[in-house]
């Protein structure tokens, strides 16, 4: 996975290089964090001085939680809260001035509490200092947060979608072994592209067994490799959508792919908006017509075969009869791809 990484430290790089500051986006499993460690460690070999910190679980909850983290307690010593911000943006600049070519590193830039913001963007606006901020794919900055990045501007980083050859790459670390070909684009196909999700199947697959080493590589044994240890997987993903949101997933799921226009006439839009900002639906044409499915793949598997007949009745409403089969195919035979598709 090392060359995946490198290519999205390289474009992170570039941009800074350029001096801007860099949005890196991503959704969860994307792999936001390891590209914020290769790129501290690149940064460091080439003389930079790395400060990294990042959002924490209780969101603008707890006041100058960030700043404590790069070594500025709130309210600094001697100061009270009222007073504190000038002397910590006084402290953080003398700081920096001190160092050579400081560069900040911010991980769950969505979730960074005020105090703690407005801070920083006086900071590093008045020292110059580029900023790396990596957000969840989706998550729009908080409008009453003053965002903490330089006066330069600030370009966009999307994590890519793993390939063919990055998925090899993983399994084989993974598994001790190279998969088949057949086995890396299903892994593909299912992910979505995205690294966690793909290390999830790749190794809950080999433990359900649906995987197995011949001839030196790993092949599908299965008609399947949706298995009951990637339940929690999946849920894990879902946790905290909004009760509208996981409904219409669930329906969407369990139908199938539709048109646009069916889909607004039986959710409401705001939920369809949700899921889509998410990175949870996705549009793909279909014989010529625009259809809108779940993605990554996997998370319709969750639906389609992670749950009991009278489940998945209940969700959708339907009769058995309505519901869509779930597709399958033996082992041994390979499912066809469209060029260009995962």
């Amino acid at each position: 996975m090392g060359f995946y990484f490198s290519r999205v430290v390289d474009e992170v790089g570039r941009a800074l290089m350029a001096g801007a500051n860099v949005r890196l986006t991503g959704v969860q499993g994307s792999g936001r964090s390891a590209v914020m460690d290769r790129l501290a460690e690149r940064l460091g070999r080439l003389g930079h001085t790395v400060h990294r910190g990042g959002g924490g679980q209780l969101p603008r909850r707890m006041s100058g939680q960030l700043i404590a983290q790069l070594g500025i307690p709130w309210p600094p010593a001697g100061s009270s809260a009222a007073t504190g911000v000038d002397a910590a943006v006084d402290r953080l600049c003398a700081a920096w001035s001190a160092e050579g070519h400081p560069v900040l590193l911010l991980d769950d830039a969505h979730e960074i509490d005020a105090v703690s913001a407005g801070i920083l963007a006086r900071a590093v606006r008045r020292m110059r200092v580029p900023v790396v901020r990596a957000v969840r794919h989706g998550v729009a900055d908080p409008e009453d947060l003053d965002r903490p990045v330089s006066a330069a501007a600030e370009v966009g980083v999307a994590m890519p979608a793993m390939t063919a050859d990055d998925v090899v790459e993983m399994a084989a670390q993974l598994l001790g072994a190279p998969p088949e070909p057949m086995l890396a684009a299903r892994v593909l196909a299912k992910s979505g592209g995205i690294p966690g999700l793909s290390a999830s199947i790749i190794t809950t697959a080999r433990v359900a067994g649906h995987i197995e080493l011949a001839f030196g590589q790993w092949r599908v044994a299965s008609d399947s490799l949706w298995n009951q240890h990637l339940a929690p997987v999946i849920d894990a993903r879902l946790q905290g959508l909004p009760r509208a949101e996981r409904e219409a997933l669930a329906v969407i799921a369990l139908r199938g792919a539709a048109a646009p226009a069916e889909l607004i006439a039986a959710h409401p839009a705001e939920a369809l908006v949700g899921l889509e900002r998410r990175g949870l639906l996705a549009e793909a044409a279909e014989g010529g017509a625009r259809r809108i499915h779940v993605w990554p793949p996997i998370l319709a598997d969750r639906y389609q075969r992670g749950l009991s007949t009278l489940a998945r009745m209940a969700l959708t409403g339907d009769a058995a009869g309505d519901l869509p089969p779930v597709p399958t195919f033996p082992a041994n035979r390979r499912p066809t791809c469209r060029s260009g598709a995962p």
